[in-house]
């Protein structure tokens, strides 16, 4: 597998703590990014720092917020997303040496909230 979508969604966690506007439901959407790794080796620790710093950066990208948002939530949500995203990937790519990086890390493979 040469590349893998790190698929995250977007304010769930404010859907039920901000009141129900058109701004609220407006953000809930699925957003991806294409991360490439296929000139990496995963069964040692270099090939995996890299590629979770290339998942970190993919993940910052989606799920920062719109411009010009600027809601009290949005660090939060941002949290969430990041964390989600990241653990969704590391279970995607399934290495253990990629887990065990993501893990030392502060990030579990089974903090995301994947849905197919």
């Amino acid at each position: 597998m040469e590349r893998l979508p790190v698929l995250m969604t977007l304010a769930v966690l404010a859907v039920s703590t901000v009141a129900a506007t058109p701004a609220a439901h407006a953000s809930d959407e699925r957003r991806s990014a294409i991360v490439r790794y296929g000139d990496l080796d995963l069964s040692n620790a270099q090939g995996a720092g890299t590629l979770f710093h290339r998942l970190r950066s993919a993940a910052a990208a989606v799920c920062a917020q719109p411009a010009g948002r600027g809601d009290h939530l949005a660090v939060p949500q941002y949290q969430h997303c990041l964390d989600a995203a990241m653990g969704d990937a590391v279970q995607a790519v399934g290495e253990p040496a990629v887990a065990a990086y993501a893990h030392a890390h502060g990030i579990s493979a089974t903090q995301g909230t994947r849905a197919n």
